[in-house]
Order: structure tokens, then sequence, then C-alpha cells
């Protein structure tokens, strides 16, 4: 139970150092480009990392309008160029598709379904469409800043790291 309560401590005090450097020293953006002005206000340092990376990455991506687009439901298909050697190049394509009156956007690299996050293909189908705003739906909570974890606020009244230690002195 000492081991657990430890534990819980530990990852208490660390996610209270983690968010003072997060709002202390955030990471630096360029708010001339949306998905990094949008996510570097909500985004801890480490997923808003991750987002930059997808936003650069949208650099080497070629988009182009598929013809079986359906009114407001939009169709791509992204074109990424892997950035490896010369050798090695390699272009991998990836159908996006976007709902402009839902907000639901799927790509085929799943990325936001595995890592939380939207990829370099949606953002580059987005910025061709000239969408101003992100869903919330697309803004994971579990990453957010301003979030107060449930077990930050976990206070056991039975525990009392004082009274161990002059317990375990006694017991010696």
């Amino acid at each position: 139970m000492e081991q657990y309560e430890d534990a819980i401590e530990k990852k208490v005090e660390d996610e209270k150092v983690n968010n003072a450097k997060d709002i202390k020293s955030p990471l630096k953006w360029d708010p001339m480009i949306l998905f990094e002005d949008i996510f570097s206000k909500v985004y801890t340092n480490s997923k808003f990392g991750e987002v930059k990376t997808e936003v650069y990455g949208c650099i080497s991506t070629n988009v182009e309008t598929l013809p079986n687009s359906l009114g407001f439901i939009k169709r791509f298909r992204a074109t990424s160029k892997v950035t490896e050697a010369f050798w090695k190049k390699d272009r991998r394509s990836f159908e996006v598709s976007i709902d402009t009156i839902t907000g639901e956007y799927k790509c085929g690299c799943k990325m936001f379904e595995f890592r939380g996050i939207l990829c370099r293909h949606i953002m580059k189908c987005l910025d061709v469409l000239d969408v101003k705003a992100i869903p919330d739906k697309y803004i994971i909570e579990r990453w957010r800043k301003d979030l107060v974890r449930g077990y930050e606020n976990i206070r056991v009244g039975y525990y009392n790291r004082m009274s161990r230690n002059v317990l375990k002195g006694l017991l010696r």
C-alpha cells in the first residue's frame, strides 16, 4: 500500500512540475498557422510538439480533389513524400474525407484514431478548404494543459508520511 501511495504521490508531483513548465515556457508557435495557433493554446508542450511535426509535414504533402466528392462531403487524395535518402524516396497516398457540415474528418492513415492528433493529410485538406476552426472533438481532453486530472486531488486521510517515518524508526 505504501508503494502505491508513493507512486501516486510521485505522479502528482511530476504532473505539477510539467503543468508549471507548460505554462511558464510554452513551445514557440506561429500565430499565422491556424493549427499551431489553436493547439499551442490548449495542448501540453509534449503533445503540441507532435502536432508541430505534423504541421511541418504539410509542406511535403500534396492534395488533389477526387472527382466523386458529393456536395458537402469532400474527398481528397493526399500524397506525402517520405523524408529519407534519395534512393529510398517513396510517395504514400491516403484518401481523406471531410464532411463540411458535420465537421467529420477521416484519413486512411488513421493517425487520429491511433495517436489522438490530426494528421498532416487532414490538415493540408482543411487548409485547401480554408477552414478557420477545428471542432472540439478533435481536441482530446487527455492532453489539455488546463485540465485538472482526478488523481491530483486525491487526499488519503490515513496517510501521513511524517508519522509513517516515525513509526518505522520505532520499529527498528
